[in-house]
């Protein structure tokens, strides 16, 4: 399991938004991450992680409550951050 370093390495990323239908319904977006995610052959937009986004302080970002980031569609450019070194868990 890996460990979530909470910034003590950074770690940044661009990718492209595949799935905005957070099956939890708390804002997340599924990303094809550039030059980890490239093959789409063997590793279909399902398996792709879910990353949680940056929201303004208006948006609780729990429980359905506040704003989505309606802005973001499938296909639109992003740029984020690992909260860990493995890579898992992504902004």
């Amino acid at each position: 399991m890996t460990e979530i370093n909470m910034g003590e390495s950074i770690s940044w990323w661009t990718g492209k938004v595949v799935n905005v239908f957070d099956p939890q319904q708390s804002g997340r977006v599924q990303v094809r991450v550039f030059g980890r995610h490239d093959d789409v052959v063997n590793i279909p937009d399902s398996a792709l992680p879910w990353a949680l986004v940056l929201q303004p302080p208006t948006s609780a970002a729990i429980g359905k409550i506040g704003q989505a980031p309606v802005g973001l569609v499938p296909n639109s450019n992003v740029v984020g951050l690992w909260l860990d070194q493995d890579h898992q868990y992504p902004i």
